[in-house]
């Protein structure tokens, strides 16, 4: 059947995805575009394959220095080839490209110390307009402690737009600091990046950052630049201003600028204007529907807006774009990357002023140098490795989606609701052990998740929210409901859902012959309660009146988690809900008995069993 979520008051596909016969994902329905996945005996994953995009993973089998440890030994994507070679502490050590056709190369080495802290690294790529490849970076990285101080680059400067290029301080000031810490070990200085102060607040995330100094290429004028941002107490981010002030005396004269982006919901709002609606599957702008197509990891391979491709994006390791095609100079008051902003891992990508970093919403990543800006929160179950260094120095094996997850707290012990085969869930602690105890309440909860990922609208809700960047915690309740504000459980920030593994008591409903129930099976009120949760991160979240009812007042938030769990119930064959309580007159979301009031023309089509 047809599955559709509202995004802000649209149609946006969810993602039906279809599976073979051992319950891995083998197709996923995008719009416009169907992506195909392979596997080996192993289920390791192999293939992705879609009429824009293709990508094949070799392990063993047809690579030229193969890994049997789970290592990826090869990628090819497009027809251009990644080799990659590790040391013996599974860290990459070379990633050798070989294009399709022609002579692009985007090679890249590296050396790390004992803490995996990246000593050396060395990249090829396209050095300038005229189409000539070779060496466009050749750092060397220095340390005190695990914190980086000094970086030089031997490499010449390349002045292409948005390459990555570091800035390297001893062509201007050998002596000049170039690194600068916080107490919390929050670097407040990167002038390889141009960064000359970057602030922090409480939950070690920046407010600001004031940029050095700038010269504008194209046109000679001298800049000061800072970037601001706007958090919640959660350290969701809702606002951030690129502003640049030319300074008194440079000719050509021109006005301060600044430019504000608000992340309200799914909505991006640019300078007062809505830019972009956000779902897990692309955005809508313009009225037209942008699609990302990912590869293995979850990057933005290829962005497809109708029946054309908008955007294609390749990566080095620890995720700098490759720069390709005939580029202009960088003119450094320019914003951000144009178009689709989101890249590696799906974060958004900010390259306004040179600072060149990656929002994975709890720290911020610096992809020319393989690290985040900030220590991990869980350094100290990590102890052997560096809490600057991104995915222990594998990021081709490993992703920090910085996923919060589903997850139930048994006895002051946070459990994880994750994938720990391909298929197959599971609770895991942080460390990844199963859990292996009886809890009643626990392995209700697994059971109805499992219920849920059977039908491709309950997969769709679970994996969007187990792949989000919030947390969810389910605990026991005598109903079910959903806190719309976030809560710290065992250090965790996270939304809490209450719900009644025993309940089979709902809303009312009518079955094909004109019985009425209240029965719900709980797995869909749980599902209702997840919809709340998927509501509140990707959707409206509309808090405003609906109807009142016995003094109290309803309000709209349950008629997206109605319409959810009747897509639930019919993809169950269940009878659908056709209102939200007794009182059917108001709270009615049914028309004819399969139509939609609030999503008309959407009609509930029940699976056939």
């Amino acid at each position: 059947m047809a599955a559709v979520l509202p995004v802000a008051g649209r149609a946006g596909a969810l993602q039906p995805r279809d599976g073979d016969a051992l319950g891995r994902l083998a197709t996923a329905k995008l719009l416009g575009e169907t992506v195909s996945y392979g596997y080996n005996v192993r289920d390791a994953l192999t293939s992705i394959s879609s009429p824009r995009f293709s990508q094949q993973l070799r392990y063993a089998a047809g690579a030229a220095a193969p890994c049997y440890n789970g290592n990826i030994a090869e990628a090819v994507t497009q027809g251009n080839k990644y080799a990659y070679i590790y040391d013996n502490a599974n860290r990459l050590t070379s990633a050798k490209y070989t294009p399709s056709a022609g002579d692009a190369d985007y090679s890249a080495t590296y050396a790390y110390d004992r803490n995996s802290n990246i000593t050396a690294l060395t990249r090829k790529g396209l050095k300038d307009i005229f189409g000539n490849y070779g060496p466009v970076d050749d750092l060397t990285m220095l340390y005190d402690g695990n914190r980086l101080w000094r970086v030089s680059d031997h490499a010449d400067e390349v002045l292409l737009e948005n390459s990555g290029n570091l800035r390297n301080p001893e062509i201007f000031d050998p002596s000049e600091t170039q690194f600068d810490y916080d107490s919390n070990g929050n670097t407040v200085k990167d002038l390889s990046r141009n960064i000359e102060k970057m602030d922090y607040n409480t939950i070690n995330l920046p407010p600001s950052a004031r940029l050095v100094q700038g010269t504008d290429r194209l046109s000679g004028r001298k800049t000061n630049q800072s970037i601001g941002y706007t958090y919640d107490a959660s350290g969701v981010r809702h606002r951030v201003i690129h502003a640049t002030q030319p300074l008194l005396g440079t000719m050509p004269m021109r006005i301060a600028t600044a430019d504000t982006t608000d992340y309200v919901g799914n909505y991006v709002i640019r300078n007062g204007q809505i830019d972009k609606i956000l779902t897990p599957y692309g955005y809508l702008q313009g009225g037209k529907f942008h699609t990302w197509i990912h590869d293995y990891q979850g990057n933005v391979a290829v962005v497809v807006v109708g029946d054309s491709v908008a955007q294609r994006n390749s990566y080095y390791p620890y995720g700098l774009p490759h720069v390709t095609g005939l580029i202009k100079l960088q003119s450094p008051s320019a914003t951000s990357v144009t178009g689709n902003p989101y890249k590696y891992g799906g974060k958004e990508f900010d390259t306004f002023g040179g600072a060149d970093l990656y929002d994975f919403h709890a720290r911020y990543h610096a992809p020319s140098t393989g690290r985040f800006m900030t220590v991990d929160p869980m350094a100290e179950k990590y102890l052997g490795i560096s809490p600057y260094i991104y995915c222990a120095g594998n990021p081709i094996a490993y992703i920090d989606p910085d996923g919060m997850q589903i997850f139930v707290n048994i006895d002051d012990m946070i459990y994880y609701y994750r994938e720990i085969e391909k298929g197959e869930y599971w609770l895991v602690d942080e460390d990844g052990n199963e859990y292996q105890g009886a809890d009643q309440f626990a392995l209700a909860v697994i059971n109805a998740l499992d219920m849920l990922r059977s039908g491709d609208i309950g997969s769709s809700l679970v994996n969007d929210l187990v792949s989000s960047t919030k947390c969810f915690n389910i605990i026991p309740s005598e109903d079910g409901w959903f806190k719309g504000s976030e809560d710290v459980v065992n250090e965790v920030s996270c939304f809490t859902i209450g719900w009644d593994p025993h309940s089979t008591i709902g809303g009312p409903s009518e079955s094909d012959d004109g019985t009425v129930s209240n029965y719900r099976p709980s797995f869909v009120g749980l599902g209702h309660e997840l919809a709340h949760g998927w509501d509140r991160i990707y959707g409206l979240w509309d808090e405003t009146p609906w109807y009142n009812y016995d003094l109290e007042v309803k309000d709209k938030r349950d008629i997206f988690a109605i319409h959810v769990e009747n897509m639930i119930r019919a993809e169950h064959n269940l009878p659908l809900r056709y209102a939200y309580d007794k009182d059917a007159l108001r709270s009615r979301c049914l028309i004819g008995g399969t139509v939609s009031v609030y999503y008309a023309p959407y009609r509930y089509v029940k699976t056939k069993f």
